[in-house]
């Protein structure tokens, strides 16, 4: 997470607040357990009443039923069963490529979500489709939030509520929401901010280049009080186009956006707090906005409370909850988050990575703690950081620790390797050798 301004693909192109509010919701569906989902919970509750011992031994023999009842056990580490998610994977492709509808919904949501698979959206949805064509509710509902969201597939409002329509008729709750809530999106009338033909010439100069005459329009629309140019002039303040280099009247902008609940500008306004730049280092208020943001579905600033969790930075340090809001960036395809999600939640891994090279060079400070050390335990769950000081801290005092950790395995190695050492040396004086060469004692690990 570099400390200069976080760019975000697309962003001149924004969702209305009461279609991001829709998203949100859609977009929750795919990280929660499919068993919360009407039709998927009375098939895990059928499986319930029918598993036992016969059919797990019966699992992976081509039963397409058995397979998605044992693959969901081992996967939830249900019914008795020990939680073995490879296992139960397998399971459920084979039960979906059974053609299991109540298979092919889950194993889709595995995929979008890249739990236990790659990440696949095109897979998800060739999986949804299969299970919505046989007109499973979950597989519908799941189908028009792709469409929603354009997760695999264009995005396409129309097609969303057809999926919705076919799912609620059959009474799915989440279905019957979601279009309720599309719907009402759709009819509502556009919002028009002030001075925004002003803006859109703003940005027609600013695509031409011309910088200074883009930056003067954005500044009378942001004084007219529209969200998006004070948004835009606060970046021109910032990386300095068109005007003079400015954080703090950058950081004046952004808030003026973040209180009109513009997205962009909370985790702007939230990333400048971590640094330090244009207002005082905050990392409690950071967090803040990064929550304000993530919670209007905003990728980047999920991806900034991802990493607000990750690392401490004004919330309590919380590895689960870190793969969760990364998770949900990643489901908007933030390649930054796809990534951090999958190495956090990589089995035996007991790290949370470093924000840039000082920190990783306080706590893993030499080549001793690589060669011998312990990094597990590097991970300061449940520690609150206000500042970039206060994680310094904390960082150097466990790189000491692992360091003399480190020194004392490399000195157990070397007083081992010179044990046998000496033991070959003996044996070779008993041996009446003439070339025999007796070790040098290892030296002593400073303490």
């Amino acid at each position: 997470m570099p400390s200069q301004l976080r760019k975000k693909p697309n962003s001149a192109t924004r969702i209305p607040p009461a279609i991001l509010a829709i998203t949100t919701c859609v977009a929750s569906l795919l990280l929660f357990p499919a068993a919360i989902r009407g039709q998927v919970f009375d098939s895990i509750e059928q499986c319930r009443h029918r598993l036992n011992s016969a059919m797990v031994q019966m699992a992976g023999r081509g039963d397409a039923q058995t397979d998605y009842c044992v693959g969901m056990a081992y996967i939830r580490g249900d019914l008795g069963l020990p939680k073995d998610k490879a296992h139960g994977l397998s399971l459920l492709q084979s039960s979906a490529h059974g053609g299991n509808a109540a298979a092919q919904m889950s194993l889709g949501e595995h995929y979008a979500k890249g739990d236990g698979v790659p990440q696949d959206f095109n897979q998800a949805v060739n999986l949804w489709r299969q299970s919505a064509a046989q007109g499973f509710a979950g597989g519908q509902n799941d189908l028009g939030a792709a469409y929603m969201n354009g997760w695999g597939v264009p995005k396409n409002n129309e097609e969303a509520i057809k999926w919705f329509r076919l799912a609620a008729a059959q009474g799915d709750a989440k279905a019957q929401n979601n279009l309720n809530w599309l719907e009402h999106g759709i009819n509502q009338p556009k919002h028009i901010e002030p001075a925004q033909d002003v803006y859109e010439r703003g940005n027609q100069l600013l695509k031409a280049g011309q910088k200074e005459a883009s930056a003067k329009l954005f500044l009378q629309a942001a004084q007219a009080g529209n969200s998006f140019a004070q948004n835009q002039i606060a970046r021109h303040y910032l990386e300095g186009l068109g005007v003079p280099k400015s954080p703090s009247e950058a950081a004046s902008w952004f808030r003026k956006a973040a209180d009109q609940g513009h997205p962009d500008a909370m985790w702007n306004l939230g990333n400048l707090y971590t640094d330090g730049r244009g207002v005082p280092e905050d990392w409690v208020e950071a967090a803040k906005w990064y929550q304000k943001s993530a919670t209007q579905n905003d990728p980047v600033g999920q991806r900034e409370l991802g990493f607000a969790y990750q690392y401490g930075i004004g919330v309590p340090q919380d590895r689960k909850t870190a793969i969760a809001w990364h998770r949900r960036a990643a489901a908007s395809k933030d390649a930054q988050s796809t990534f951090w999600a999958r190495w956090l939640a990589a089995p035996g891994n007991n790290n949370i990575g470093f924000r840039n090279e000082k920190e990783r060079q306080l706590y893993i400070r030499s080549g001793l703690t690589l060669r011998c050390g312990f990094l597990a335990g590097g991970d300061p769950a449940g520690i609150l950081f206000h500042n970039q000081a206060e994680r310094f801290a904390w960082l150097d005092k466990a790189g000491r620790e692992v360091e003399k950790r480190a020194a004392e395995s490399c000195q157990r190695v070397a007083e081992i390797e010179n044990q046998r050492a000496e033991e070959k040396y003996r044996a070779c004086v008993s041996a009446g050798g003439d070339d025999c060469v007796r070790p040098t004692p290892p030296a002593r690990a400073p303490r």
